[in-house]
């Protein structure tokens, strides 16, 4: 199934509430830079703290109190923010966002007032923006879009035992299966569901029903792009230690690697090689995609027809690897959500234009903006450093994803030109390296030599800990290898993203970058 998840997640939410009466009040907007900055007055909730990974917090657009309903008082909360331009007491302010244009102004107060009366406290179009936070002191519901490609789709709606949940489009309501484990509801639908909109209908009991609309776009029959629509929680204020609270906390490395397996391709072994001997703890997985059986036409005759079960095989092969790869980035992100002082990710394959996918030539791959933005929020404000490369066609995409997470709070589009320390998430540095720029292809050789140059990196990392051992002095840290990997001088990629930490950036810091 081929999907574009937009960057806005629309929610139909039906639920009774109160009116709202408008009265003339002062207009000081709210800026989007404010919004950016905003940390939340309260403590997450105990839902959201126990967030599994891969979801995606969503709030109900209007409750800017977050009491789970809107009504009059939050009418009354726009009113306090407009008359003292301030959201420092405001538990969940891009609610007031009513229009979705980046500020909070006269003109939301207005559309909120008028959603009120008009619905009658029936019916309301809630949707969520991919990074601003709110403090989910009650949160309760998340969605995880990750394998949306595959056909399976994830809520996670803590203390709701039962949920009946459909897919339609067109009003036309279609089969799907759906499991429960514990608060997941894990939901599959038909992978030939060749529309242009679906729409997730959740019924809670006899009073609540909530619509989750996914437009559906298409491209190719072996490749799948999905937009990441991610939220991304503001972090609290960085803490104030001198050093980083995961020093000594260890090293943890991920490499998927579709190359290996395919004997005229470089692989990225320079890099595996080196990782276990740094004593990285190392997630290495290889997997190989089969070509799907297509007829052999000559000169408008078909000379030969592969049986479906030659097909059903690929494609269950395909589908088991892909499982496999998902199996491992969860291990992973797990792994490094537990506080490390390293955390890196390699990836060595093929790659698709921005933001696309990273993969083998044949099967499904996997989307960049999903797989960086979910490793983000597992690894923020929990690591001291954070590397990644990635060596493939196109793979300066990387880099600019990462750049838009540590700047913007959501994987990017475009190349970035703001600068938002409170989106950044290791205390000292974020390095992304690229075999390529983000709008150009790269030859198998170079794909070799670049993962050479970054094993021979880390090649010299490993004589030099060596050479501290003989001395009787073992080391007990990365910091040595953190710096040199920070250094822009180390090395020149085509395509590279390297930033200061949220301890350490400062506003007047140069972001280097290149080919992103």
């Amino acid at each position: 199934m081929k999907a574009y998840i937009s960057n806005l997640v629309l929610v139909l939410l039906l639920f009774s509430c109160g009116g709202g009466s408008q009265e003339e009040q002062s207009n000081i907007p709210i800026s989007e830079e404010i919004l950016v900055n905003h940390v939340p007055l309260s403590e997450p909730g105990t839902a959201l703290k126990n967030l599994p990974a891969n979801f995606t917090p969503l709030f109900i657009m209007g409750d800017i109190n977050e009491d789970m309903k809107v009504d009059s008082d939050d009418i009354n909360a726009i009113n306090n923010m407009l008359n003292s331009g301030s959201i420092d007491q405001i538990p969940c302010a891009i609610a007031a966002d009513i229009n979705a244009n980046g500020e909070i102004n006269n003109e939301d107060r207005s559309l909120l007032a008028n959603f009120l009366e008009k619905s009658q406290g029936n019916e309301f179009t809630l949707y969520s923006q991919p990074y601003f936070s709110c403090s989910y002191s009650n949160f309760w519901i998340a969605a995880n879009y990750l394998d949306l490609q595959n056909g399976h789709f994830q809520f996670f709606i803590p203390n709701y035992k039962e949920l009946d949940i459909s897919i339609y489009s067109a009003y036309e309501e279609y089969p799907i299966e759906v499991g429960q484990n514990e608060a997941i509801f894990d939901i599959y639908f038909p992978l030939d569901l060749d529309l242009e909109y679906f729409d997730i209908r959740l019924k809670v009991g006899l009073k609540y029903n909530y619509h989750l609309y996914l437009p559906i776009s298409y491209l190719d029959k072996e490749s799948e792009i999905v937009e990441d629509s991610s939220i991304v929680i503001t972090p609290p204020t960085p803490p104030s230690p001198l050093e980083c609270p995961q020093r000594g906390g260890g090293c943890e490395a991920l490499i998927i690697d579709y190359s290996k397996k395919v004997w005229f391709e470089f692989d990225a072994d320079p890099i595996a090689d080196e990782l276990p001997t740094l004593g990285c703890n190392l997630t290495h997985i290889t997997p190989y995609m089969k070509e799907i059986p297509t007829p052999t036409v000559v000169r408008g005759f078909t000379i030969y027809s592969p049986s479906q079960a030659s097909i059903t095989a690929a494609r269950t092969h395909n589908r088991n690897e892909h499982t496999a790869v998902n199996n491992a980035i969860n291990t992973h992100r797990v792994a490094i959500g537990a506080g490390k002082e390293l955390v890196m990710e390699i990836v060595r394959g093929h790659g698709s234009p921005c933001p696309g996918v990273f993969g083998a030539q044949p099967g499904p791959g996997v989307l960049r903006n999903g797989f960086h933005t979910g490793n983000y929020n597992a690894l923020k404000r929990k690591t001291c450093a954070w590397f990644t490369t990635e060596i493939t066609c196109y793979s300066g995409c990387t880099p600019r994803i990462v750049d838009g997470l540590e700047n913007l709070g959501r994987a990017a589009r475009a190349k970035v030109t703001v600068q938002n320390i409170a989106f950044h998430a290791p205390y000292e540095c974020t390095t992304s390296f690229a075999a390529s720029d983000a709008n150009s292809t790269v030859s198998n050789g170079a794909c070799g030599t670049f993962a050479s140059s970054i094993g021979t990196i880390l090649h010299n990392e490993v004589l030099l800990r060596n050479q501290d051992i003989q001395n009787g002095n073992p080391p007990t840290d990365y910091t040595r290898l953190i710096n040199v990997l920070r250094n822009p001088l180390t090395t020149n990629p085509p395509g590279r993203y390297i930033d200061y930490g949220y301890m350490f950036c400062q506003p007047n810091h140069s972001h280097f970058k290149t080919g992103i």
